[in-house]
């Protein structure tokens, strides 16, 4: 076994981490998930698939994107 030089103890790792000071960030509450089927054309999904692979988006995230957009582009009016 090799032989190592005595450490002083001002260079010793603690014997517990310490731990990080508290956040300040903010973080908004969760938005509740539901679940959404539907069926698309098998050409578009390949498309999609590799699109999403490629991003490295997930398909819940680009499907609330584009809902998104679809709604800003066609707002509805309640009078």
């Amino acid at each position: 076994m090799p032989k190592y030089n005595p450490v002083d103890d001002s260079r010793q790792l603690p014997l517990a981490p310490t731990p990080p000071p508290a956040a300040t960030v903010r973080r908004e509450p969760p938005v509740a998930q539901v679940a959404i089927t539907t069926t698309l054309p098998a050409p578009l999904r390949r498309q999609l698939t590799i699109a999403l692979a490629v991003h490295e988006v997930k398909l819940k995230d680009a499907v609330a994107e584009a809902i998104q957009a679809w709604l800003e582009a066609h707002p509805v009016k309640l009078d």
